[in-house]
């Protein structure tokens, strides 16, 4: 027996369009995942990197207060300054070294939690050997907003809901067309007959064919409506996904300028924070000269040396906020898995 299905309202054909739009919509939430991931790991990475930099700042603030107290000491025992100018230089290395060590506990918790993200042993170590990627550049909005429009995953993930709720569509008027089949057979049929001692000569064998086609088309004449009321709620699926996918768009492109206006503004920030370090780089270092030569005393140093201090924690995280802004701009782009993005 054999049948063929000849019609069915392209039904295979929707089923098999529908399949594909699946499959394409699992690859943009599995694409969604990867780039949230990415981010994440690129984030906590540079996070450990500002952490260790801030390690550093300090260490180097510490190791100048050693120095300077063993030279204090020498010149208190010769009576040129004044126990109060020497309690004031071990007070602020107590200060700075309390500081450090609160600040290498940062280092190795931020560590801990990069190996997290990674899914590795947590107590992993690591040698950060990169520097905060500080590099500058000056994106044409419309160009941003042209590849968003196009690349960006939200946006593409609600498209592809859309072109399942046409499948969705087709599928549901597929009972409004008629079923065409073809059905055919055929069998063989053979008979042996024993007539024992009748002494008949003739044949005791019998032999039959028999086959079959026939030809058939179905129609549903009435369900009561189902039909319509589904193909009803479908239709206005389709129509539902259109308004998110608008609303999506709104959204994003509004995340977008939100987000290009902190890269933007975070750019002047860290120019200005980097220019305030270098200042207070050099400032500090006269200072403690000046304070060698004896022109200034331990009191003014010490604010110099707060100053030098939080100017370079500030230019440190500028420059963390500013590769924060510039991922989250390649990210919502859809950029963050390419090469490269946007013009410049």
């Amino acid at each position: 027996n054999l049948s063929w299905t000849l019609f069915n309202g392209f039904a295979i054909r929707a089923n098999k369009e529908r399949l594909k739009q699946l499959e394409n919509l699992s690859n943009g939430n599995l694409t969604l995942t990867i780039e949230n991931t990415i981010q994440g790991i690129i984030l906590s990475y540079y996070n450990c990197v500002l952490q260790k930099e801030r390690v550093e700042l300090l260490q180097k603030v510490v190791s100048l207060l050693k120095s300077r107290l063993d030279y204090e000491k020498t010149k208190y025992e010769i009576g040129i300054i004044s126990k109060i100018d020497l309690l004031q230089i071990e007070n602020a290395l107590l200060t700075d070294s309390s500081n450090l060590i609160l600040q290498q506990l940062n280092f190795t918790n931020s560590v801990k939690n990069f190996n997290l993200t990674l899914g590795i042993n947590i107590e992993k170590r690591w040698y950060f050997t990169d520097e905060i990627d500080t590099e500058i550049k000056l994106y044409n909005f419309e160009s941003l907003k042209g590849s968003t429009l196009s690349n960006n995953s939200n946006i593409k993930n609600q498209y592809f809901n859309i072109q399942l709720s046409k499948q969705d569509i087709k599928l549901s008027k597929v009972a409004f067309y008629p079923l065409i089949s073809l059905n055919s057979g055929a069998s063989y049929n053979k008979s042996n007959y024993d007539i024992g001692d009748s002494q008949y000569e003739g044949s005791t064998t019998g032999k039959s064919i028999n086959y079959f086609a026939n030809f058939s088309v179905n129609f549903r004449l009435f369900d009561g409506g189902k039909l319509y009321n589904t193909l009803r709620k479908v239709k206005l699926q389709k129509e539902i996904n259109e308004l998110k996918l608008e609303k999506i768009k709104e959204e994003v492109i509004h995340q977008l300028s939100l987000t290009n206006d902190k890269y933007n503004s975070r750019i002047s920030a860290f120019n200005l924070n980097k220019k305030a370090f270098m200042i207070a780089d050099i400032n500090y270092q006269l200072a403690n000269d000046k304070k060698n030569r004896g022109v200034i005393n331990s009191f003014m140093l010490r604010d110099i040396e707060i100053a030098f201090i939080n100017s370079g924690i500030s230019y440190q995280q500028a420059a963390y906020n500013l590769m924060e802004s510039k991922i989250a701009l390649l990210k919502i782009t859809g950029g963050i898995l390419q090469e490269d993005f946007g013009s410049q």
